[in-house]
C-alpha cells in the first residue's frame, strides 16, 4: 500500500515538469560523449556518473523515467524488507508511515527531475539500509554480496558516497567480529568495498587531462577563498606553514575557486601560491583542523542552516520548473536528530544492560549506524565550502534511515522482552530519565548558538561591483555554450532562461545588469525581469520589467533594487524569464551596491 501511495504521489508531483540541465550536466555529457574510454570513464569525475550519461546522454527523458523508477523500487523494497523483518504490526504501521511521509518529501523528490546524479545515490543509499538490515535479520550471504554491489556503485557516483560507503566498514567488521563463523565473507566484502573506494578517490584525483587541476584542488580553493582568507588568524596559519602571501591573493578573499573570471587558476601572480596549494594546502588544512578543534566543532552547529538546508534552499537553487511538492507540512531535518540523539542515548543504556546477547549486539549495531551522522556532517562541511546544503544531502537522508534501523531494533527487543524484566527496570528508568536530560541540554545549547548567514564580502563595501557569467546562473529552458553563456533551446518554449545568483545582500540600494542578445525586433517584447528575495515559505518580489527584443544586437537590462531591513541576509535572485517563439543568450550579470 505505501508503495502504490508514493507512486500516485509522485506521478501527481512530476508530470508536466521537463528534466533540468546544470552545469556539471553540460560536463558529464562532453565527457560521456568522448569516443575514448579512457578519456572519458577517466577524467577526474565520479566513474560511474559518466557510465550513466554513457548511457542517456541522448535521452534525458529517459534517465529521468530511469531516476522515478529507481526511487520507487529502492522504497518499496524497504518497505517490503521490514515488512518480513518487524512481526509487530503497530511498530510496522508506524515506520512505515513515517519512511512514506519522508520519502515524499521534496528536498528528495525534485532531484528526480535534474540531470544530475543526486537522485540515484538517494535510492542507492535507501537500498543499502534494506540489504543492511535483511542481511542482520538473516545473515544471508547473497545478502551481503547485493549490499557490496549497492555501496561500491554508489561509492562511484558521487565524491561524498566514497566516504557514505567506508562509513559502512566498521558496522560489517562488527558484525564479523561478533558473529566469528562467517567472519571470512565479511572480511572479504569490506576488502572489495575499500579497494572499490580507493580506486573512485584516486582515479577522481589522478588519471586523465582535466584544465582545472584535481577534483580535490577546487574543494580547497573554495576553502581558502571562502574561509581562509576572511580570518586573519587562520591566513597566519597558513603562512606559517609556507603558504606565499600577496595582495593578488588577499583579492581573492570570499570567492570560490570559480569565481572573478577563474583568476585562482589564471592569475599568474598566483602561481606561487597554486604550487604550494598543490604539493602542500590538504595536509595544512587538516592540520588547521586538528589544531584549532573550538572552530572545527563549533562551526557544524554555527552553520546548522547550511548543513541541514532551510526550506527555500533546495527549491530556489534546483527545483525544476513547474514542480510541485506534495507535503507542505515539513518537519526541519534538525529535529530528526534531536530525535536521533535521544535514541543514542536510550540505546547506550540498553545495549550496556540488555539481558541477551542478540539484543546487546544489534542494539551496538544501531548506535554506531546512528551515530555516522557526525562523520558525515564533519565531512559535508569541512571537504569543500561549496554548496554545503547539497553536499549534506546524505546527511539529512541518514536521520530518516535511521529511524527505520531502530524501529527494526526495537521490535526484536520487543519480541525478546528481555529488557522489561523487573531486576532491570531501574537501570531503563534510569536510561530514559538520563538520555532526557541530554537531550534538553543538547537542544538549549544548540538552540543558544546564533545560526548567522554567511557574509557576502563582495558587497561589504559601498561601490563594489561583481560580475557572473551566464554558465555561472541557473537555467531550466537554456544550455550552457562553449564560451560560458546561456541560449535557448528550442524557440517553441517559453520559461526561466537565467536566474540567481541567490547571494545574501547587506541593506541598502543596488543597481544590476544582463547583457543579452534577442532575435526579436527591438520594438517588441521578447520576455520580462524581476527580481525576488527567496523566503523559507514564499517569494517577495522586489521589481520587475518588460525585456524588448535586440534584433541578435547586443542589448542590456537595467534597474535597481533596495534590500531593507526585513530582507538583509536573505537570499536574491535576478530571474530571465523568455516568451514563447523568442531565441535569447544571456552573456552576464553584473550587481553595484550603490549606497
Amino acid at each position: 500500500m505505501s508503495s502504490v501511495i508514493l507512486l500516485l504521489a509522485l506521478a501527481w508531483q512530476l508530470t508536466g515538469v521537463d528534466i533540468r540541465q546544470f552545469p556539471d550536466t553540460t560536463t558529464y555529457m562532453e565527457l560521456a560523449g568522448k569516443k575514448s574510454f579512457l578519456d572519458s570513464l577517466f577524467a577526474m569525475r565520479p566513474f560511474f556518473s559518466i557510465v550513466l550519461f554513457k548511457i542517456f546522454s541522448q535521452h534525458l527523458s529517459a534517465y529521468s523515467y530511469f531516476q522515478a523508477i529507481l526511487y520507487v523500487a529502492s522504497w518499496t523494497y524497504l518497505f517490503y524488507v521490514l515488512s518480513g523483518a518487524i512481526k509487530e504490526k503497530f511498530i510496522l504501521a508506524l515506520v512505515c508511515l513515517a519512511l512514506l511521509y519522508f520519502s515524499l518529501y521534496p528536498d528528495f523528490v525534485l532531484w528526480i527531475k535534474t540531470a544530475l546524479t543526486e537522485s540515484v545515490s538517494i535510492s542507492l543509499s535507501v537500498m543499502a539500509l534494506a540489504f543492511f538490515i535483511k542481511y542482520l535479520d538473516k545473515n544471508n550471504g547473497r545478502t551481503l554480496i547485493a549490499l557490496t554491489g549497492v555501496l561500491v556503485l554508489n561509492a562511484g557516483l558521487r565524491d561524498f558516497n566514497v566516504y557514505y560507503s567506508i562509513l559502512y566498514i566498521p558496522l560489517l567488521f562488527a558484525i564479523g567480529l561478533i558473529r566469528g563463523t562467517k567472519i571470512k565473507p565479511v572480511v572479504l566484502t569490506i576488502f572489495g568495498i575499500a579497494i572499490a573506494c580507493t580506486f573512485f578517490i584516486w582515479s577522481a584525483n589522478n588519471v586523465g587531462p582535466e584544465s582545472h587541476e584535481t577534483r580535490w584542488f577546487f574543494s580547497m580553493l573554495n576553502n581558502v577563498g571562502k574561509r581562509i582568507l576572511p580570518n586573519e588568524n587562520f591566513v597566519k596559519f597558513y603562512e606559517a606553514h609556507g603558504m606565499p602571501k600577496n595582495e593578488a591573493l588577499m583579492q581573492m578573499t570570499d570567492f570560490y575557486g570559480h569565481e572573478n573570471e577563474h583568476a585562482f587558476y589564471t592569475d599568474p601572480k598566483l602561481s606561487e601560491f597554486r604550487h604550494w596549494l598543490r604539493m602542500d594546502g590538504k595536509t595544512t588544512y587538516v592540520k588547521l583542523l586538528i589544531e584549532n578543534p573550538r572552530y572545527t566543532f563549533g562551526q557544524l552547529w554555527r552553520s546548522v542552516n547550511e548543513i541541514f538546508q532551510p526550506y527555500n534552499y533546495l527549491f530556489g537553487s534546483y527545483a525544476p520548473e513547474n514542480f510541485k511538492g506534495i507535503i507542505n507540512i515539513r518537519l526541519p531535518y534538525i529535529s530528526l536528530y534531536f530525535l536521533d540523539f535521544f535514541l543514542l542515548s536510550v540505546m547506550l543504556g540498553v545495549a550496556l544492560y540488555a539481558g541477551h546477547r542478540n539484543a546487546r549486539i544489534k542494539f551496538a549495531i544501531g548506535l554506531g549506524f546512528i551515530g555516522l551522522c557526525f562523520p558525515l556532517a564533519f565531512i559535508a562541511y569541512h571537504a569543500d565550502a561549496m554548496e554545503v546544503a547539497r553536499h549534506a544531502l546524505p546527511v539529512n537522508l541518514h536521520a530518516v534511515l535511521s529511524l527505520a534501523l531502530f524501529a527494526y531494533i526495537i521490535d526484536d527487543i520487543w519480541k525478546s522482552r528481555c529488557v522489561y524484566s523487573k531486576d532491570k527496570l531501574p537501570i531503563l528508568i534510569t536510561s530514559l530519565v538520563s538520555s532526557s536530560v541530554f537531550l534538553v541540554i543538547f537542544c538549549l545549547f544548540l538552540l543558544s548558538v546564533p545560526s548567522i548567514p554567511s557574509s557576502n564580502g563582495k558587497f561589504d563595501t559601498i561601490g563594489s561591483v561583481y560580475k557572473w557569467r551566464g554558465c555561472k546562473l541557473s537555467t531550466i529552458i537554456g544550455k550552457y555554450t562553449k564560451s560560458c553563456e546561456i541560449e535557448t533551446t528550442a524557440l517553441a518554449k517559453s520559461g526561466f532562461l537565467a536566474f540567481g545568483p541567490y547571494e545574501r545582500l547587506k541593506r541598502g540600494k543596488y543597481s544590476f545588469e544582463v547583457e543579452y542578445v534577442s532575435s526579436k525586433l527591438k520594438t517588441d517584447t521578447a520576455g520580462e525581469w524581476d527580481v525576488d528575495v527567496s523566503l523559507r515559505d514564499d517569494i517577495k518580489f522586489l521589481e520587475k520589467g518588460k525585456i524588448l527584443g535586440t534584433e541578435n544586437e547586443l542589448g542590456l537590462i537595467k534597474g535597481s533594487f533596495n534590500i531593507d531591513t526585513a530582507f538583509e541576509n536573505e537570499m536574491i535572485q535576478i530571474r530571465i524569464i523568455v516568451d514563447a517563439d523568442a531565441a535569447m543568450k544571456v552573456n552576464y550579470l553584473k550587481i553595484n551596491r550603490l549606497e
